[in-house]
Parts: C-alpha cells; structure tokens; sequence
C-alpha cells in the first residue's frame, strides 16, 4: 500500500474542515439559558437528565452540515472533583439506520478554559469561527455516524471550563454516558447499549480519567462499557508544560493553569501573586479557545527568563498546591485507579507535546497492578500531530472489532508498527472516513443507508473493489 498517497489524501479531506461558511450566529453558552442548571439540581441523582432539547441549529463540521436523523441535547446531574453538585451538556447524534446498541462517547481535544469553547455549542451552525479546531473533529465523528453507531460528545470540562481538571473530566464523562442512558426513550437508544469512549490528545485525558475512576464512582455502568480508546495520550499534563514552554504550543500551558484554578480554590489563591507584569496577556487564556490561544502564546515562556509569566518558574512544581494538585490529576500513579475495562492506547514514538515515556509509564504501571486488558499500539514514525492521521484509523478498527464482539487482548500487549496505518482493519477504516467525506460533501444522509459495513457482508466486498480500483491500492482485513 502506498502510505504517502494515503496520508496526503486524508489530510486533504481533513483540511477541507477548515473551510468556513456565513450563517447565522447562535447563542454562546454564557448567554444560552439551556447551560444555567435549574433550582434543586442539586438534589438530583448522578446522571439524571435535568434539561434536554433539540440542538437550536443544525449539527455542523467547519463547512458541511451534517445530515443526521436525530440529535438532542442534555444537561446532566454530575459532580466536581470535591463530589459537589455540578452539571454537564453532552450532544447525542443518531444517524439514519442506526443501530441503537452501540454508542460512541466522544470525547473532543477542547482544551481551553473558557465556556463558550465547549463542543456542545462548537458543533453548532452559526458558533464562533474560534471553535474551529473542535469543529474539524466532526470528521471523526461523521465517520462513526456512517458506520451507524450513536455518538454522544460531553462539555466534560463541565460548566466553568476547567480544563486538565482530570477527575472532574472522569466524573463528567460518566455521568454524560449515565444521562444518554438515561434518555433512551426520546433517543431511541437500546436498553442493553454498548459504549466504547474515545479521545484524542486532551479527549484522551478525559477518557483514560473516566476509564480509570468508573470502578469507583460508576459500577452501575460496567456492564454498559465496552472499553476505551485512546490517542495521543495524555497522562501527565507537568511534563506537557515542559516540553511545549517556549513553543508554538505553549498557549495550552496557560489555558491549563487557568483551568486547574477554576477547579481548584487553593490553587486560585496561590496563583493571584504568580503573575508577573504581564497579567493583562495572561487573562487572555479565560477567553481564548485553542487556535487563538496558540497565536496570543506562541513561542512564549511560562517558566523561564526575564519575561517569563510565571514569578516562581519553575518552582510551582516543587511542593506547591499546584504541584499537589497537578499530581492529583496524573494517571498511572495510584493503584486504585486501574481501569477495568478493555484499553486501547494508540501513540507516536516520536510525540514531543506528550512525550511516549510518560505513556510508556502509565502502561507498564496499569500492567503492574493486573489490569485485565490494555492494547498498546505504538507508533514508531509518528509525533503527536500525525499521529491522528496515522492512528485513528486503526481506533475505529479496535471499535468495529468490539462492537462485533470479538474479544479484546487478556492482560497487556504492546506492538510496535512503521505506523499504525499498518494495524489489522485500518485499510478498511480509511474507506469509511473518506465515504462519510464524500457524502457530507454531496450533502447526503450519514449513516449505513441499508448497506451494512460489515466487512463480511457482500455490499463491503463491492466496497473494496471500489477502492481497489485507486491506483496502487488493496483493501485487506
């Protein structure tokens, strides 16, 4: 197969996201009554559906619409990572022909600390052209939708934006998955559905907190989870801070201290006298989503020098509230927090925003302490950014695996590819993504239609012949 072609091809369809279209603007979720949490939520149980309503506008990517069956908004009873009462707006998706027992808990890199990011209003026609790096993950999604499976997306940074508050991520990812549950008479969900999470980069973060802290804080969804999917995965968010200071990436730095802050008053305290001179062009991070963020930041230093942002540098890493919090929220490091549901971890060697060796950690810890299933693909030609290109690909082949029932790896595996492109069933998943491309871009239906992608069926052996006829290429399975 020729991997050039096809990486090319793939980001070329992923990049026609990025156009823009004029609609009409829609309410942010600051000024949206639907994200204020009504009297006595607080009374509510964990995943109760306190609001729920069909999306104002239609679901969008950047540019196309997406042409569902269904979709619906809720707001869910949830908790804080103190176990206070707290909220969280998730977006349910059906596609035509669905099929009602798989569900896909989506998990987007939002990665900002302000409200009006969240995905639930990003994937909306007429939100803000600043959500665009959230929007162009409609492209995944689409491509889960084509296979049929509902997808629901959380705000999981919940209802102050609080992004790399890890445990409230957890917390709010199950609670969402809980609340869509919950909502199976309007959605038409199946009774005994099958959820796998997936995320990428900082949709990783969530997902690996969820999977880690539900034996815990949600034994009643056991039986519902089918497993989990990781990407560009983020176990520890310190040695993020130090490998992107300086960098073009280091806007995330900054949305992270302000999201930990909000979650955490301690560490609000001890921030107000951190902030050297430039404060003003500090304060940007509560308002900016995450391509502005890297355009106000970049190439910057938190830490380090005379312009540094930071007065103690470094030092907030070494026996500060927010070097105990930061640990607080670091996966791998505790052994009552061992996921028991299937994993999947899809990572590039060469990721220098999340280094591999903090990912190689949490996978030899979570082997060490006996986890029943945990599936590492290792990417040896990827960084961080390609990875998603090169990996997701073969996390759709891990879902479609699941969903069919076949049964995930006993104890831990670890394989180390070129790429990951070359992981079993990825070929046939590359079809998918550009199948949903091409209907979103004929504005046509998404989902199966009938058709099956089952790839035993006979309508995917005419698939594959179809693609075989490219230039240089065969599907195999």
């Amino acid at each position: 197969m020729n991997f050039n072609f096809l990486f090319l091809l793939f980001v070329y369809l992923f990049t026609i996201e990025r156009a823009s279209a004029a609609v009409t603007p829609t309410l942010k979720p600051d000024q949206d009554p639907f994200y204020k949490a009504p009297q006595g939520y607080e009374n509510a149980t964990l995943g109760t559906v306190l609001r729920m309503r069909r999306p104002p506008q239609k679901l969008r990517s950047v540019y196309f619409p997406v042409n569902i069956k269904g979709s619906w908004q809720i707001m869910v009873r949830s908790s804080d990572t103190f176990g206070n009462p707290t909220t969280v707006v998730a977006t349910i998706m059906e596609p035509y022909n669905a099929d009602p027992s798989k569900l896909v808990a989506y998990l987007t890199a939002e990665d900002s600390a302000c409200v009006n990011c969240a995905p639930s209003y990003a994937f909306l026609s007429g939100s803000s052209n600043t959500t665009k790096s959230t929007q162009v993950e409609m492209a995944f999604i689409r491509t889960m939708l084509e296979r049929g499976w509902y997808v629901m997306t959380p705000d999981y940074e919940g209802p102050n934006a609080a992004f790399t508050a890890g445990i409230l991520s957890g917390h709010t990812t199950l609670d969402a998955i809980r609340g869509t549950i919950n909502s199976r008479n309007e959605t038409g969900i199946s009774d005994n559905v099958k959820t796998i999470i997936y995320g990428y980069s900082g949709g990783s973060y969530a997902g690996g907190w969820a999977a880690a802290i539900q034996p815990t804080y949600a034994k009643d969804l056991k039986p519902y989870l089918a497993g989990a999917t990781l990407g560009g995965m983020v176990p520890n968010i310190t040695q993020i801070a130090v490998s992107i200071d300086g960098t073009q990436f280091v806007g995330l730095t900054a949305m992270a201290i302000v999201g930990l802050l909000k979650e955490y008053p301690k560490v609000q305290s001890y921030m107000k006298g951190q902030i050297l001179h430039n404060d003003t062009s500090f304060k940007a991070a509560y308002e900016l989503c995450l391509l502005d963020a890297y355009a106000h930041f970049k190439n910057q230093s938190m830490f380090e020098g005379p312009n540094r942002y930071i007065k103690d540098g470094w030092g907030i890493f070494d026996g500060t509230v927010v070097s105990e919090a930061i640990y607080e929220n670091t996966l791998g490091v505790s052994k009552d927090q061992v996921p028991e549901i299937p994993i999947f971890v899809y990572h590039g060697l060469k990721d220098t925003l999340s280094p591999f060796a903090n990912v190689e950690k949490m996978y030899n810890s979570w082997c060490d302490w006996g986890i029943d299933s945990f599936e590492f693909a290792v990417d040896e030609s990827a960084g961080h950014l390609s990875e998603i290109v090169l990996g997701c690909p073969a996390s759709f082949a891990w879902i479609e695996k699941i969903f069919n029932g076949e049964a995930p790896v006993k104890g831990c595996q670890r394989t180390d590819r070129l790429n990951n492109l070359m992981y079993p069933g990825s070929s046939y998943s590359l079809y998918s993504f550009f199948q949903s491309a091409f209907v979103a871009l004929l504005g046509g239906n998404i989902g199966p239609n009938g058709e099956g992608l089952d790839s035993s069926s006979s309508n995917s052996t005419n698939k594959r012949d179809l693609w075989n006829g490219l230039p240089g290429y065969s599907i195999s399975y």
